[in-house]
């Protein structure tokens, strides 16, 4: 009795779409069709079709994403939607929590390292708002009816496209794996689990930073000696954050990254703006403030820790 909506991605999304839609016929309500360039046909009734890149997701990629995240708002239990998922799903169907230019310089390195479908998409999962079974929660309470045709060894469902229909039944100690695997760098977002974290990296051979840190000195100096440096933004700046200018005076300046966190968390005179990487100034300042040394001088010195960590 309720309406039917159609969602289908991958490199097969317009055949396996078109199928559905002349079965469907008048019943579809609507639908989201979303494959690679070159592989539309044509249209469909009721559907809007957007072609993206692959292996690398750009802007059409997320466009085509966020309109069927915006079609399954406000459904009933009465409603249904059929979402159809073929290969090249993981790249196409993403709307990442990162920025869109990380996610793409992400899945650069590690298609450049070698790194597999299944060791790609464990990581894509922790950064995107729809693999991992996240898309289907999103249609809750309607139905949602997969069919999902494999490109991956075995049909793991949380690995063809990254599962957004399904579970994800991988770890963050595995995905921590992959990259020590690869001699990638790890940028870690912790909150309220400092402790957690440090007792996870220590037993791993990584390097990268600890982001917006906001821990004690101590745990600083435990996160520097196994390798990591200390993310600095723009808190810093903030009159009553006196534990963070002191902690600044207290560890190594060798290994302290500034950071933007944008858009938040803009420094002091921009505090409640967005915030840009054109901020980083007033950051460097505050800590050149308090080690009592040069702007230039600090400049230089987190640049290089920064070119060391990400190898730039």
């Amino acid at each position: 009795s309720g309406r039917i909506f159609l969602v289908s991605i991958g490199k097969a999304a317009w055949s396996m779409a078109n199928c559905c839609a002349e079965l469907l016929g008048k019943r579809l309500e609507s639908g989201i069709v979303l494959t690679k360039y070159g592989h539309s046909r044509g249209s469909i009734p009721g559907c809007t079709i957007f072609e993206g890149g692959h292996p690398i997701p750009d802007n059409n990629c997320y466009l085509g994403t966020r309109a069927a995240m915006d079609m399954v708002q406000s459904l009933t239990a009465c409603d249904t939607v059929i979402f159809l998922i073929s290969g090249g799903g993981s790249a196409l169907f993403e709307c990442p929590l990162i920025s869109e230019e990380d996610l793409a310089s992400l899945t650069n390195h590690l298609l450049a390292c070698g790194a597999d479908i299944t060791e790609i998409n464990t990581i894509r999962k922790r950064l995107s708002a729809v693999k991992g079974g996240r898309f289907a929660q999103m249609c809750a309470p309607a139905k949602v009816f997969s069919i999902v045709l494999s490109d991956v060894v075995g049909d793991p469902l949380d690995v063809i496209a990254s599962g957004p229909a399904f579970p994800d039944s991988s770890t963050c100690q595995q995905a921590i794996a992959i990259i020590e695997k690869y001699n990638l760098p790890v940028i870690i977002h912790s909150r309220d689990a400092v402790q957690d974290v440090y007792d996870i990296l220590k037993t791993r051979n990584l390097r990268g930073s600890i982001h917006c840190y906001s821990g004690s000195t101590e745990m600083a100096k435990e996160f520097i000696k196994i390798g990591f440096n200390i993310g600095i933004d723009g808190p810093i700046t903030f009159k009553n954050n006196k534990k963070q200018r002191e902690m600044v005076k207290n560890i190594d300046i060798n290994h302290i990254l500034v950071e933007t966190d944008s858009p938040y968390l803009s420094p002091e005179p921009n505090r409640g703006k967005v915030n840009t990487s054109l901020n980083l100034v007033y950051i460097l300042k505050q800590i050149a403030l308090e080690l009592d040394m040069e702007y230039e001088e600090i400049k230089e010195i987190t640049t290089n820790n920064a070119r060391n960590v990400f190898k730039i």
